[in-house]
């Protein structure tokens, strides 16, 4: 376990709190990151429910140890988790950061720009921390760019100068990667789903036992999220894949495509690794299912960096290819059931 970050505890249902686990390559990309601080703004991007939210959570707890003042902000986080802030941020801008504590997400999103430039012109010469969790999806994919440019801005031009700075944005939709692409404002990573051991250890810490190792591997991938969903309908997969179902609307998502792409789609979950170049072609499909974030775009190169840990290996039976994945394999099951269902 990572030293930095030991006893961390996050929720995994009603009651239930499990410690962070094997983020070790990680946190040393955080200690990394806080000793030499970023020259641009610093975007995630992960699957849903592959630990972004624990990473910056974890963040804080590092940049704080390294002298900076941190400021966390999760626009659709729950009350009390959606704006954190150390206690010289506190202290410099306290009455700010409680009228921001009562606004809406799109609100908050924005004013955590305005208020980093307020950190910047109060604190002396600081060392400041900007931790953004899902504000793309507070502000709309549309307005990314500008959002991106005026962190860009902030880091090149302060209203102050300052020590060290850094800025980091946590993200699981797909869209705004492709548009961030356009330009050269950002530096992204990808963080994946954790490990087989990692999700071992989790397991461990869950009363009542559960799923075997071996089917929770295959179904979740090592993604919290489902695991998380798994643990509330009482490990049941066939359960678990029929929420899935109806919660992300894949029936009215599959009958919206071609045959064309319906073909490339069935392909595409009996072997990704197969099909990958066949879905590829099918622009529209794949745009389509980023969007939904049952597919996720990652770096063809499987080396360090744009990864923060461990790349996945190719492998099709947890729905990763070279350059698509499937954001966790439960996704991939529950989309191939349909199609085998309209066969």
């Amino acid at each position: 376990m990572a030293s930095a970050c030991k006893g961390l505890r996050l929720p995994l249902g009603p009651g239930t709190l499990v410690e962070f686990v094997d983020r070790e390559a990680g946190v040393a990309w955080l200690e990394a990151l806080a000793e030499r601080g970023s020259g641009f703004p610093i975007v995630i991007y992960g699957p849903e429910g592959c630990g972004k939210t624990a990473l910056l959570l974890c963040a804080r707890r590092v940049l704080e140890k390294a002298g900076y003042d941190v400021v966390y902000i999760n626009p659709l986080g729950r009350q009390g988790e959606r704006l954190m802030a150390s206690r010289r941020v506190v202290e410099a801008a306290g009455r700010i950061v409680e009228r921001l504590l009562g606004v809406d997400a799109v609100s908050l999103a924005e004013a955590a720009v305005e208020l980093a430039g307020l950190l910047l012109d109060r604190l002396k010469r600081p060392r400041l921390a900007l931790l953004l969790d899902d504000v793309f999806q507070a502000i709309g994919v549309d307005r990314v760019e500008l959002y991106a440019k005026s962190l860009l801005n902030l880091i090149e031009h302060p209203p102050r100068e300052y020590e060290k700075i850094v800025v980091i944005i946590a993200s699981s939709e797909g869209v705004s990667r492709r548009r961030l692409s356009r330009h050269m404002w950002t530096l992204q990573y990808t963080l994946w789903n954790l490990p087989r051991h990692a999700l071992e250890l989790l397991l461990e810490q869950i009363p009542g036992g559960g799923l075997h190792a071996d089917e929770a591997w295959r179904f979740t991938g090592g993604n919290g999220r489902v695991l998380r969903l798994l643990y509330e309908l009482g490990w049941d997969a066939e359960r678990t894949l029929e929420t899935l179902i109806e919660a992300r609307r894949l029936r009215s998502l599959l009958d919206g495509l071609s045959r064309e792409e319906l073909e490339a789609l069935r392909a595409f979950a009996e072997d990704p690794v197969k099909a990958e170049s066949l879905i590829l072609r099918e622009g529209r499909l794949v745009e389509k299912l980023v969007e939904s974030n049952l597919l996720i775009e990652i770096p063809a190169s499987r080396s360090t960096p744009p990864w923060i840990d461990a790349p996945p290996r190719v492998d099709k039976e947890l729905g990763v290819a070279r350059r698509l994945a499937w954001q966790t394999p439960a996704y991939r099951l529950a989309v191939l059931r349909l199609l085998q269902e309209a066969a």
